[in-house]
């Protein structure tokens, strides 16, 4: 039994999520390089050049979508299409198991309830203090773990001012859309053996 984690993750037990291709170090730091000096922008440009004009399927808004995209082009002298096809034949994860998945879903007025206390309780345990600790501990050059959810506020908190209900309704509010954002992934994402919302 697998139960929570991200979307991402519980979607590596039934469908592919990686491919075959090694990271090349000196492509990595080329793009490195290349986003530094034109951002965005600069990447889309030498993502369409590699594709020889074919669209570029994906989300063009994410830097690290388009960062990855281009690795993986450079890396293998493909287009984004033949590496999305390619990709798409790769034999399931687990294939040889049955696979049954089980959604748990809270009521709205509850799940808004929740997610009001957990923050309370975050902010209560010091989550404040422990950002502060954080940013000391370099967390601004992760921008992973500086745009998460808690931290991505309380960064912004500790920066701009403002109270903590301020914070706290920060939180709230950004933990919401990413519920909603969630609960959209799962409806397409899930395979046809998903079972049950409960």
């Amino acid at each position: 039994m697998v139960a929570g984690g991200s979307g991402f993750y519980l979607k590596s037990f039934w469908a592919p999520v990686v491919d075959d291709y090694p990271k090349n170090a000196a492509v990595v730091a080329a793009i490195r390089q290349l986003e530094a000096k034109e951002g965005l922008d600069g990447l889309l440009k030498n993502l369409i050049a590699a594709n020889h004009g074919d669209p570029v399927n994906l989300d063009t808004r994410n830097p690290a979508r388009v960062r990855k995209a281009l690795e993986r082009c450079l890396t293998s002298g493909k287009p984004l299409r033949v590496l999305q096809a390619e990709f798409l034949q790769q034999e399931p994860p687990f294939n040889d198991f049955s696979k049954k998945i089980i959604l748990l879903k809270r009521p709205p007025l509850d799940l808004v309830s929740r997610i009001a206390q957990r923050v309370d309780n975050m902010i209560d345990a010091g989550l404040v203090d422990e950002v502060k600790r954080l940013i000391e501990m370099g967390i601004d050059q992760n921008p992973s773990a500086a745009s998460s959810i808690g931290y991505r506020e309380t960064l912004a908190h500790l920066r701009n001012g403002g109270t903590l209900d301020d914070l706290r309704q920060a939180i709230v509010v950004n933990t919401q859309k990413l519920v909603k954002k969630q609960h959209t992934w799962f409806r397409h994402q899930l395979p046809e053996h998903s079972e049950l919302w409960l």
